[in-house]
């Protein structure tokens, strides 16, 4: 059963997937920066990943906060193709802070940004979740 957090509202994480709808850079530092303030006050706990072209994020907190985060990045027109992954009650965060961890083709091999994520994920005891995003750091182009 989900614990109760405050303010009355029970645990709930949301996964997506989605692709950058804009040709060319993402700003995600842009991205990032408006996330971790705004995330922060709704408490919402998540890791954010993005191979240049397409996102894999999760958001953990209230579900009213998370499900009103999610509704707002649906609607972002910075990328499309919106797919839930997941959305359901949970026990408790598996990030415990906001996270965000992007691979840039040119700068990093595939080999390390695999590594980087496993150790990014090593903390996450739902192994399906673990293998999410493991699996998408080794299919990043």
């Amino acid at each position: 059963m989900p614990r109760a957090v405050g303010r009355g509202g029970l645990m709930h994480r949301i996964c997506y997937m989605s692709r950058a709808a804009l040709s060319g850079d993402v700003d995600l530092d842009g991205i990032l920066t408006v996330s971790r303030v705004r995330n922060g006050s709704d408490g919402i706990t998540g890791l954010l990943l993005a191979d240049g072209t397409r996102f894999l994020q999760a958001l953990e907190g209230e579900a009213d906060a998370v499900r009103a985060c999610y509704a707002r990045i649906a609607l972002d027109d910075r990328h499309c193709d919106v797919v839930t992954v997941a959305d359901e009650p949970i026990e408790h965060r598996q990030f415990g802070s906001w996270s965000m961890d992007y691979r840039d083709p040119g700068l990093v091999s595939k080999g390390d940004y695999k590594a980087q994520m496993a150790l990014n994920v090593a903390g996450v005891t739902d192994m399906w979740l673990r293998a999410m995003f493991i699996g998408f750091a080794v299919l990043s182009r």
